[in-house]
């Protein structure tokens, strides 16, 4: 697919007794779920329990990778 770019979605993470973060999933279109659409529906997402060297967190739904968090809201 040239000059398109992959798509994005927003999460917004909700733990009691904290604010509600949002955060920004890219590179969907290269993962398990390309071209599904999400509707605003809860899910239960797995962050990056694999050590990577590229400093990369992989975010998965139901076991399958979903895509990547935003270099912009990792903090090292």
């Amino acid at each position: 697919m040239v000059g398109v770019e992959p798509a994005t979605a927003k999460a917004t993470i909700g733990l009691p007794g904290n604010e509600p973060v949002e955060i920004t999933i890219r590179e969907l279109k290269n993962f398990s779920y390309a071209g599904l659409v999400f509707n605003a529906e809860p899910v239960n997402l797995e962050f990056g329990t694999v050590s990577v060297t590229d400093k990369t967190v992989k975010i998965k739904l139901d076991g399958k990778t979903l895509g990547e968090l935003d270099s912009d809201a990792v903090r090292f």
